[in-house]
């Protein structure tokens, strides 16, 4: 089912597998402001299903929820904190089984009010 649709360059879809790769979504709720906020679209690899170093900003299934939250691995103890942007959440720590990352957040885009 389509809701919207948006153009990307195919040489830019390309660098992270091409449009079988990725998939958009809305965000929703607060709990990412002030870097994400309601109703912004991110561009979601499915590819890129594992955290690197750094961490980062992911699409996640947690408790049949579809998240997009900043994840971070702890490998010393093999857990993730699970991070939202706004302090007024707390991070949340889990083992790494009690998530599955749908994919990495490689874009978004707002519309201006």
């Amino acid at each position: 089912e389509v809701d919207f649709r948006l153009a990307f360059r195919n040489d830019w879809l390309e660098k992270f597998g091409g449009s079988e790769q990725l998939f958009v979504m809305r965000v929703e709720g607060d709990s990412m402001e002030s870097t994400l906020m309601e109703n912004d679209m991110v561009l979601i690899n499915k590819g890129a299903n594992s955290i690197g170093p750094g961490g980062g900003i992911y699409a996640i299934n947690w408790q049949n929820m579809i998240l997009v939250k900043r994840l971070q691995l702890n490998p010393q103890v093999n857990e993730i904190a699970i991070k939202s942007d706004n302090l007024k959440y707390d991070p949340i720590v889990v083992d790494p089984k009690e998530i599955q990352i749908a994919g990495k957040v490689i874009w978004y885009g707002r519309e201006m009010r």
